[in-house]
């Protein structure tokens, strides 16, 4: 039973802590799913030019994987939230 004390002593973030750490990790991941979302329109771009169905289909997987990202991301913030409250 050492060891479960040992961490509770620990792990103790603050909720400032928690919201720099989200704050920070939001920036890189915008530029991430901005990244993700211009190349899911290049994609379709080229789908509508070449008359190709793979590219749409490409295009279209980018972008649901970019917005899966952003969803995730806020439920891990909300999660993170509950679980200090909670300890």
């Amino acid at each position: 039973m050492w060891f479960r004390t040992a961490i509770e002593n620990s792990v103790t973030i603050s909720k400032e802590t928690l919201s720099f750490i989200n704050f920070s990790m939001l920036i890189p991941l915008l530029f991430v799913d901005v990244a993700l979302v211009a190349w899911s329109l290049h994609l379709m771009e080229k789908a509508y030019e070449h008359k190709e169905f793979s590219f749409m289909l490409a295009g279209l997987l980018v972008a649901v994987a970019a917005a899966a990202m952003m969803v995730v991301y806020f439920l891990m913030g909300h999660c993170m939230n509950y679980l200090l409250q909670v300890s």
